[in-house]
This record gives C-alpha cells, structure tokens and sequence, in this order.
C-alpha cells in the first residue's frame, strides 16, 4: 500500500513537473507571436505615413506648380518686354542722332556755300580783278594804287563782317599779296606757297578751280596763324593766272556746332575734310583730341 502511495505521488509529481515545463513554452510561442504582431501593425502605421506624407507632396507640389506657371511667365513677359523696349530705344536713339549729325552736315554746307560765294564775288570784284589782271603792271599808277587799296580793304574786312572766317589772302605769282593776318608774308609768297602739300595739288590739278583742304600751312608758317584757329580752308582761283584767294572756316563754327551735339560723355565728334584733316572734340573733355578716330577706319570709309 505505501509503495502504491508512493508510486502514485511520483506520477502527480512527474505531472506537475510536466505542466511546469509546458508552461514557459506556452509564454513563449504567445510573445513571438505578439513580437510578429507588432511588426505587421508597425509597416502598416509607417505605409499610412508614407501614404500621408506622399499625398501633402502631391498636394504642395501641385501647388507649387500652380504658382509656378504664371510667376514664370510673367519672368518671359518682363525678358521679351524689356528686350522689345530696349531695341525700341536704342533705335529711336540712333535716329534721332543720325537726325542731328545730317542737320549739322547741313549746316557746314550752308557755310561752306556762303564762303564759296564770297570767295567768288571776290574774284569777280572789278577792284580785284583790275589790279591782278591789268594794274599790278605799274604798281605807282593811280589806278594801281586805287584799285588795291579798295582789294586790301576788301580783304582785311572780310573776317569782321563775317564771323565764320577767320582768315582771308590772296596770293599771286604777280602783284601784291594782301591778307588778314597780322605778321605779313615774305615779299614773293607765291613760290613760297607753291612748295607746300596746298600748292603742289594745285599745280597738279590745274582744272580745279576751287577746292577744299584741311590747313593753309604756308600761311602758318609766315604770318600769325594757326591750324587751332580754323578747321579748313577753301582755295579758289582768279581769273589771272597763279592767283587765287585764301578763305578758311573759324574755329568757333565747330565748337559751336559740337554744343549742340549732346550725345552724353565720351562721344566723339569730328569736322573732316576733304584731304582727310580731322578736327576732333570728347565730349565732358576740354580742349581737342589729338589722336584720330575716324580718318583710315573702315566704318569712316564705308
């Protein structure tokens, strides 16, 4: 009976071992089966957030886009207006000063016309024409002497009654020079005069009756006279052969000109002549330019 006992108590013992140890495993398979669950409900949280996050991107970025295009277009608009009114400016700026340099073009021309008719009622002056065709033969005659005093006073007057000149001369290889200037020639200028560069295409050119060049050198260098006081000279013929008159443009025509040629600092203004003399001013600067900015440039020959 007490073995039965025994043997009975060992079974219950061995039982309730058995249900102790079945116990731990029962916890544990419940903890990897919440450690499972929780990672599946972990991925659907962070796919929701995705999911959210993704739809505000859209949301900001359809936005973005909406704003986008018209602040854009309005960008192209300002580039393409301002370009358009730009070219518009700058056309109208060279018209208006190609308007200006052909007014002034004009203006030397009504000059140089008004000097060309002078120098051609001077020539065909009886006291002039008398004494350089007839009377310079016996200078001590009466009609000699009257005839060049009305010629001298002609001459010396000429600069007063007209402010564009600045100078007024004849030369003859017969006769008496007479001049404006102070300071007077030699005794025979004409052989004087005939060596200079002025002289030498005249001779050569023997057709020209009148023509338009940059300097008077001869009279430069004889009487007092200087290329700063005029911008170019005219030399017309007489009717008696190897005489002619001397006229030049004063100066104070191209500065005047050049103040009414507002082109802003900097621009560059210049008289040319025929022979290729350039007269040239900087506007904001004073005095003349020296170097040449115009005369041998290929935009100037065009």
């Amino acid at each position: 009976m007490e073995k039965s006992k025994g043997l009975q108590n060992d079974e219950k013992g061995k039982q309730a071992k058995e249900v102790k140890a079945e116990k731990p495993a029962k916890v544990k398979q419940d903890k990897r089966k919440a450690a499972k669950a929780k990672p599946e409900k972990t991925q659907k949280e962070k796919r929701a957030k995705v999911q959210k996050k993704g739809r505000k991107r859209s949301i900001r970025n359809t936005l973005m886009g909406a704003f986008a295009i018209p602040v854009i277009l309005m960008i192209i608009f300002g580039v393409v207006s301002y370009n358009i009114a730009s070219t518009t400016v700058m056309d109208k700026s060279k018209e208006s000063s190609l308007s200006t340099v052909e007014a002034v073009g004009d203006y030397m021309e009504i000059v140089a016309k008004t000097l060309e008719n002078k120098a051609v009622e001077l020539t065909t002056n009886n006291s002039v024409k008398d004494y350089y065709a007839i009377y310079y033969k016996n200078g001590n005659s009466d009609d000699a002497i009257t005839s060049l005093k009305e010629s001298r006073n002609l001459i010396t007057n000429l600069p007063t009654s007209m402010t564009q000149i600045f100078s007024c001369t004849i030369i003859s290889e017969k006769g008496r020079y007479l001049t404006s200037l102070q300071g007077g020639l030699e005794d025979e200028p004409y052989a004087g005069f005939a060596a200079t560069k002025e002289g030498t295409y005249l001779a050569d050119n023997a057709s020209v009756r009148s023509t338009w060049m940059g300097y008077h050198s001869y009279l430069d260098a004889q009487a007092v006279s200087s290329s700063d006081n005029y911008c170019m000279a005219l030399y017309q013929r007489l009717v008696a052969k190897n005489t002619g008159v001397i006229i030049d443009i004063n100066l104070s025509v191209f500065d005047q000109i050049i103040e009414n040629m507002d082109f802003g600092d900097g621009s560059i203004k210049a008289l040319i002549s025929p022979d290729g003399r350039e007269v040239t001013a900087i506007q904001g600067q004073s005095g003349r330019a020296e170097s040449v900015y115009f005369v041998g440039q290929p935009y100037f020959e065009e």
